[in-house]
């Protein structure tokens, strides 16, 4: 009997070592089809978890530990940094700029926003660069359809969706301007942002977005003429009088505007990130 009870005993322990409780050397809660030391009882996800899904992020591994570091300093959990992350690794999956999305995060983070008003947010950007590219991918003449577009071309448009320049617009901007310079056409999408942000009224804008892809401005000549209409502006003077002496006479804009004003970055002072 004695023999028959210690088999006994072993099978259930057995059964019981394999089936129920962690191993007995390391190990943690059961996930998938394995064990797994990173998932807490009911699903739960932990800081390890996400320092391991670092790649998947599209971002540097100093980047997103930098970002994880921030939402411990501000006492969120683990499962509330995974949710926070969730728009960049769909931006990631997508083949979209996740940096784009990223900032808007750590945007979010800095200003102590609140998760839900970070993930709204930030899946409104998304959703603008996936407007984006659909913009971008159009047959224009001279240029057809492309199976992908710059990412910098991708998040410029993007922000320009966001801060509710109208999608119309853009297209027929890209439209007609197919046969054009990828970076020329980023710097006159900087330009409309800017101008966007000062409160040009949007067919103002698209006008000088227009004149810029047809002249061939060069981004010098664009961020004169950016920093030009933004000073005018300043003073009250209406666009029609400022695009008046905007461009030169008797040139397509190739040698410089010496009625524009100053130089450096033409965004200026404006936010080119928005606000949450």
């Amino acid at each position: 009997m004695k023999t028959i009870g210690a088999e006994v005993l072993l099978a259930v322990g057995l059964m019981l070592a394999g089936t129920i409780g962690p191993p007995l050397h390391g190990g943690g809660w059961r996930h998938g089809n394995g064990w797994s030391r990173d998932r807490k009882p009911g699903g739960c996800c932990t800081w390890r978890m996400l320092e391991k899904r670092q790649a998947e992020f599209g971002l540097s591994e100093t980047r997103i530990a930098a970002m994880l570091a921030q939402c411990r300093e501000s006492g969120l959990s683990a499962d509330e940094a995974e949710t926070l992350l969730e728009p960049v690794l769909e931006a990631n999956q997508d083949k979209l700029p996740a940096e784009c999305v990223f900032t808007k995060v750590k945007e979010g983070l800095a200003k102590q926003i609140s998760v839900e008003h970070i993930v709204a947010v930030a899946r409104k950007r998304l959703e603008c660069l996936r407007r984006a590219r659909k913009l971008l991918a159009v047959d224009s003449p001279g240029r057809g359809a492309r199976m992908s577009e710059p990412p910098g071309l991708v998040a410029q448009v993007g922000l320009l969706l966001e801060e509710g320049f109208p999608e119309s617009a853009l297209e027929e901007l890209l439209r007609h301007h197919g046969n054009r310079c990828y970076g020329r056409l980023l710097h006159v999408l900087e330009a409309g942002e800017a101008l966007q942000l000062a409160g040009i009224a949007v067919k103002d804008a698209q006008q000088f977005m227009d004149e810029c892809l047809k002249r061939h401005a060069t981004r010098p000549e664009i961020r004169r003429a950016v920093e030009y209409i933004l000073l005018e502006s300043r003073k009250g003077r209406p666009f029609e009088a400022i695009h008046a002496g905007l461009w030169p006479k008797n040139t397509g804009g190739r040698h410089g505007n010496g009625n524009c004003y100053g130089r450096g970055d033409y965004r200026g002072n404006a936010e080119n990130d928005g606000g949450m």
